[in-house]
């Protein structure tokens, strides 16, 4: 038979309890608060699952302010700073071809080629099929650097020109032109489509 308790006991129960919810809503509105310690506190990785967690926030924020600072803002040295502490210290990062990519280009704005080249070096090493590694292998990349938008326009207006008069071939010698030297243009989906539409001309037999 269960012993009844009295009412004292009881009243000293609840008071028990309700010292124990005031406690916990204590903490979970100072866990809460980001003007407290215990905020922080809170935040600190601590399980493996946790770390790995912390660490791919980490790296998403130096990938991304590295290219802000470097494309953006203008600010080299905070660029550097960044892109090489990602670089450095997490040598599994996913995206470590485009870090790459921009610490190459960063080292050819500081007119340092010799440490640009070491990063194109990691690059065609490690990731020989990245879009990066295409583009940077290209002879023409410092020339389509700096032209490379005007190029491909004129190129294609000529490969138009050329479809609307039907001089097929020379499509066609365009088109692959456009696969090897601007493989990832402003133009590259138009020139696959009029190179399509110009074998399928060129295949057509001529009415007599």
């Amino acid at each position: 038979m269960t012993p009844e308790i009295t009412d004292a006991q009881r009243d000293s129960i609840d008071q028990a309890e309700a010292r124990r919810d005031s406690i916990e809503q204590r903490m979970d509105s100072v866990q809460n608060d980001p003007h407290q310690r215990a905020y922080y506190l809170e935040q600190i990785p601590f399980t493996s699952e946790q770390l790995e967690a912390s660490n791919k926030i980490l790296m998403d924020g130096l990938h991304h302010s590295g290219v802000i600072f470097k494309d953006r803002l203008d600010n080299l040295p905070l660029a550097e700073k960044a892109l090489r502490r990602l670089n450095d210290n997490f040598p599994t990062y996913e995206q470590t071809d485009d870090v790459l990519y921009h610490l190459y280009l960063l080292y050819m704005r500081k007119n340092q080629p010799v440490t640009a080249e070491t990063y194109l070096d990691k690059l065609k090493t490690n990731y020989p099929d990245s879009k990066w590694t295409t583009i940077l292998s290209d002879p023409y990349f410092k020339e389509n650097a700096l032209l490379g938008t005007h190029i491909e326009d004129s190129l294609y207006a000529a490969t138009y020109e050329a479809f609307k008069q039907g001089r097929y071939v020379e499509v066609k010698g365009n088109t692959r032109i456009s696969e090897s030297r601007f493989p990832l243009g402003a133009n590259r989906d138009k020139f696959m489509f009029i190179g399509a539409l110009g074998k399928l001309n060129e295949a057509m037999p001529m009415v007599v």
